[in-house]
């Protein structure tokens, strides 16, 4: 029921035209930051409205919406139904992953247990810690994966010194939007497609709950 209600509010929203040819044929190595145009950059949607007279009259309404906006508010509004919020994820409900004797899968699982706690931010970590904790984020869950992104949305260098954080940051995205789209089709009787395509169908559906809740928002 959750993935027909996803595509419902696809259809709903299909005569919103959004300039994504870079983020819908991304390669799934792009980070949510980087891979949106910048701020600066609008959205212009059209809305077909019903006109009472026999002809019917197409509307155009523009939304001064960046690309980079609505991704971002798409992710939180993920936050909230997923998780609850982008205050944290409770371990206790969503407990790291162990291996079946109870060890911990992850490497640096202290790293994380305090990144999602809020004990510690992403841009202040060690880029040794940060280099360290990257290949662990293959192990997450999409309730931890949206927890760490949604407090990170703003964090956006090009400085050679954060080389790593953009690369957790980027490779944290790959993997968000892959298990979004996983999570989808749960249940459909269909053969689950590449990771490609569940990254592409993450990021549509966040692009489609951002610009609802937008509209919504009347922001």
């Amino acid at each position: 029921s959750g993935c027909i209600l996803w595509f419902a509010w696809w259809r709903r929203l299909r005569g919103l035209r959004f300039c994504l040819a870079r983020v819908g044929g991304a390669s799934p190595r792009l980070a949510l930051c980087s891979a949106i145009p910048p701020a600066s950059s609008s959205v212009a949607t059209n809305m077909a409205t019903a006109s009472p007279s026999s002809a019917p009259r197409r509307q155009r309404l523009k939304v001064d919406f960046s690309e980079q906006r609505v991704v971002k508010r798409g992710v939180l509004s993920l936050c909230d139904h997923v998780i609850g919020g982008d205050k944290g994820v409770d371990l206790e409900q969503f407990p790291l992953p162990k291996y079946p004797d109870g060890r911990p899968r992850l490497l640096r699982q202290s790293f994380f247990e305090r990144m999602l706690s809020g004990a510690v931010e992403l841009r202040t970590s060690l880029t040794g810690d940060v280099s360290a904790a990257q290949p662990d984020l293959r192990h997450l869950q999409l309730e931890h994966l949206l927890s760490i992104r949604s407090r990170t949305l703003d964090f956006a260098t090009e400085s050679a010194s954060h080389n790593a954080h953009n690369g957790f940051n980027a490779k944290a995205d790959e993997l968000l939007f892959e298990r979004l789209g996983r999570r989808l089709l749960e249940g459909a009787e269909v053969e689950l497609p590449g990771s490609a395509p569940l990254f592409r169908l993450g990021v549509r559906t966040t692009v489609v709950l951002g610009a609802s809740a937008l509209l919504r928002e009347g922001a």
